[in-house]
């Protein structure tokens, strides 16, 4: 289509963005703010964090509600400072090992903060910087599981790295979870 415009005004446009600025606008899908649902005894309960489920929730079978205590889980939706991650032990795991360790839940994410993170299929520049804003939130402890395939090995070194890269003392468990032959 053509048509006439106004010419360009640029003190203009620069007064519209500064007011914007100053205004808080919807960042991405709702679905990746962050929250919590349960605190675990090292966590202490964040009031701006708001849980999914609301009280009109109640119908839903017990078979599909979620089992973690917060969201987002993936380390690419993990804003940079979750406030759920200070102080809090972490469990780092390879998305693979939720499908392939049945205990994982009973086993592993008692009393953990959940983060999962794939090297093979996502870009390790950006896992790198994400892992160093995890650390250096200081979380209690962070344990990674990983599966015994090469790729996976990626994901110990960049959390080893990162954990360097942010100066933090939190411990860090490593565990590798074995395929059959």
């Amino acid at each position: 289509v053509m048509r006439e415009a106004e010419a360009f005004d640029e003190a203009a446009a620069l007064a519209a963005k500064a007011a914007r600025d100053g205004q808080a606008r919807p960042q991405g899908c709702p679905g990746s703010r962050p929250r919590t649902f349960a605190a675990p005894g090292n966590i202490a309960a964040a009031p701006a964090l708001t849980p999914l489920l609301s009280a009109a929730d109640n119908d839903i079978p017990d078979s599909l509600r979620a089992r973690t205590p917060s969201w987002p889980i993936q380390l690419r939706l993990l804003p940079p400072q979750a406030p759920f991650l200070s102080g809090a032990h972490v469990l780092l795991a390879a998305q693979c090992s939720g499908f392939v360790l049945p205990g994982l839940h009973t086993d592993w994410l008692q009393g953990r903060i959940p983060v999962i993170a794939c090297p093979k299929l996502d870009n390790n520049g950006d896992y790198a910087e994400r892992l160093a804003r995890l650390f250096a939130m200081r979380p209690a402890s962070v344990t990674l599981l990983r599966m015994s395939v090469p790729c996976c090995a990626a994901l110990e070194h960049l959390a080893r790295q990162a954990q360097e890269a942010a100066g933090s003392h939190a411990a860090l468990h490593c565990h590798t979870v074995r395929l059959p032959r």
